[in-house]
């Protein structure tokens, strides 16, 4: 668990660097305003305005791609704060595990308390809950590369279909290692999903 919040920690605080970049674009541009507010001027003084002009600046709604591009790595972020926290709760609840089996002075009652808190972990699906954790950080990778091949196809298109090329290899590699262990029982390679 500990690898687990060392990587979520660090993978938010690029994702958080990203959103800072992607943010602006969901925001009307301050420059836009005060060209437009100037041209006005400039057609006021050289005389070619029309009495009453209204400023010309449209209501201002963000391009789609902006929208998906944060929206990606929005939801990027808070699926890997999600997998901060409960890595940090399941080491919370391992160490309750331990004290409470360690209060035990016997043996015989050490053990009956540690097959008691065993049943309790089997009946909640406590190792579901373990295994599902690096599935949701998966998830947040990928939603991140998403957001990150959508940002840099409206900066430039090489540099996007590079960036695809290499997310696709990684997710081909990611499929194959998933689906590797169904075909092959034998396969060391495995992910959350297999």
């Amino acid at each position: 668990m500990d690898a687990i919040l060392i990587f979520a920690g660090l993978f938010s605080a690029v994702v958080t660097t990203f959103i800072i970049e992607g943010y602006g674009n969901l925001m009307p541009d301050p420059n836009a305003t005060t060209v437009a507010l100037l041209q006005q001027i400039s057609q006021q003084l050289a005389g070619n305005a029309v009495q009453n002009a209204t400023l010309a600046l449209g209501l201002f709604g963000p391009a789609s791609s902006a929208l998906r591009v944060n929206a990606f790595w929005i939801l990027s972020l808070c699926l890997a704060l999600t997998c901060a926290l409960a890595a940090t709760l399941v080491q919370q609840w391992a160490r309750h595990y331990m004290q409470a089996v360690q209060r035990r002075p016997a043996p015989h009652s050490q053990a009956r308390m540690r097959v008691y808190l065993f049943d309790g972990m089997k009946k909640f699906k406590m190792s579901a809950v373990v295994e599902g954790i690096p599935t949701l950080l998966h998830a947040s990778v990928f939603l991140f590369f998403a957001g990150l091949v959508d940002f840099l196809y409206q900066i430039n298109l090489r540099i996007a279909v590079v960036a695809l090329s290499i997310v696709a290899a990684c997710g081909g590699l990611y499929v194959l290692i998933t689906i590797l262990p169904i075909l092959h029982r034998q396969s060391p390679f495995r992910t959350p999903l297999s």
